[in-house]
């Protein structure tokens, strides 16, 4: 039960840092290709 509930944790951990960098992504991409660049180099 308890391996259960880690690994759930671990991938909500996943999925919010993959949502994080699509929204940075499309945030810098509204803005100007300076910003988009940066993004790629990150």
């Amino acid at each position: 039960m308890y391996l259960i509930t880690v690994i759930t944790n671990l991938i909500t951990v996943v999925n919010y840092n993959f949502y994080t960098k699509i929204v940075f992504f499309v945030y810098c991409a509204t803005k100007n290709e300076y910003f988009v660049k940066k993004c790629l180099i990150c």
